[in-house]
């Protein structure tokens, strides 16, 4: 495969993922409004340590360290967006 087509897949795929990290922000979101409706806190350590397990048994070890920087830096998003959202009530 040459480089032009490397490059037209790698832009289709992030494509995906800006269209799945959208629906998952408004999926945390809801979470927002459910935990304020049951008090919970949006910081669930357990939950963040169960995903990267689950998500690291799916793909290629050589992966693992770049799989958590990826999503440290989702879940720092996703906290951060939730936090907004119960500050504004």
């Amino acid at each position: 495969m040459k480089l032009d087509e490397i490059r037209q897949n790698i832009d289709k795929i992030d494509n995906e993922i800006a269209q799945l990290f959208q629906q998952r922000m408004a999926l945390a979101g809801e979470v927002a409004r459910e935990k304020q409706r049951s008090g919970g806190t949006v910081l669930n350590k357990d939950r963040e340590e169960a995903i990267l397990a689950r998500l690291a048994m799916q793909i290629q070890p050589e992966y693992h360290v770049a799989l958590r920087q990826l999503y440290e830096t989702i879940f720092h998003a996703s906290r951060a967006h939730q936090t907004r959202l119960l500050e504004k009530g």
